[in-house]
């Protein structure tokens, strides 16, 4: 380890001893929560609820009260987890997304045990029962 990495401080001690007041910047909220700063920038569009809000917002300059971001890193410890959403899933099924109709009570060919031989195989017994 070098000398200059040993005499600089974690953010995460600097951030502990910093006024309520103080102004982080997108790297330094990055530092302080372990995610880049383009991530930092995504979870600010994505949850505008849940996030803090930045105080200072001008010409590619955005800055946060360290007392929002303390206050908002306090309370997802008390909140609970999201839960899930239970929205179709884009792209090609799974096995277990593929849900047998009545009517197709007919056996499966070989090839039953993925979800695409399970679409084949209905394809396969509509077209031969009419």
């Amino acid at each position: 380890m070098k000398t200059a990495d040993k005499s600089r401080v974690d953010f995460r001690v600097a951030f502990a001893n910093m006024d309520r007041c103080a102004l982080l910047s997108p790297e330094e909220l990055a530092e302080l929560l372990g995610k880049s700063r383009n991530a930092i920038y995504h979870m600010l569009r994505r949850d505008e609820d849940s996030f803090p809000q930045p105080v200072l917002r001008q010409n590619r300059c955005i800055r946060w009260r360290a007392g929002d971001v303390r206050d908002w890193i306090d309370s997802l410890s008390s909140a609970k987890p999201r839960e899930i959403e239970t929205a179709r899933r884009r792209g090609r099924p799974r096995q277990g997304d593929l849900q047998r109709s009545p009517s197709d009570s007919a056996p499966l060919a070989n090839d039953h045990s993925t979800a695409l031989g399970q679409a084949r195989a209905r394809k396969l017994v509509r077209f031969t029962l009419g």
